[in-house]
């Protein structure tokens, strides 16, 4: 990944390993990347959880072995309203200085970010971006204008995203990119 010019890499997120790992094989995992890194990209740490208090824990976990940002994803299974999902993201902002990509990922977690809730999320410069897996290219030429000009709108979904650029987004982070 490194050679073929990538800017950053993520490990134990939402797309590969995560959901089998014990928190000590997670951190190992992004520790590992870390090194193997060394300052040449950056290292994104999933961090994502259904539960507000082990997505805390996980993204200060990060945080300690040295990633340079987390991703979060929409907590999944417990189906929250936006109002959940805001105040879920924004307690995980106040337990980190770590930058925060945001993950939706519907056909997953069966529930959207909403448009209105990733707008207000933004506020806070802390939130750099949005890993959109729901395949809709639109978003980008829908949410650009109410966006700050540095938050960076990501395909999450690799079927299309050289429409979602096209349309707008700012480049992808891609699943099948190791293959």
């Amino acid at each position: 990944q490194i050679e073929a010019g990538v800017s950053a890499i993520v490990v134990g997120e939402t797309a590969g390993e995560a959901s089998t790992l014990t928190p000590a094989e997670h951190d190992r995992i992004i520790r590992a990347a870390v090194e193997t890194a060394r300052g040449r990209i950056r290292v994104i740490a999933g961090a994502g959880s259904n539960s507000t208090r082990q997505a805390i824990e996980l993204t200060r976990q990060a945080e300690a072995a040295g990633a340079d940002a987390v991703l979060s994803v929409v907590p999944y299974y417990n189906k929250p309203m936006q109002a959940g999902i805001y105040a879920h993201f924004q307690a995980i902002a106040g337990s980190t200085a770590l930058p925060i990509i945001l993950h939706d990922v519907p056909s997953r977690t069966i529930r959207e970010l909403s448009d209105d809730t990733l707008v207000r999320l933004t506020k806070s410069g802390q939130f750099i971006g949005l890993r959109d897996g729901t395949g809709d290219i639109t978003r980008p030429m829908r949410t650009r204008p109410q966006l700050p000009p540095r938050f960076r709108l990501l395909s999450g979904d690799d079927a299309t995203a050289l429409a979602f650029v096209s349309l707008g987004g700012d480049g992808c982070i891609s699943s099948i990119s190791n293959v």
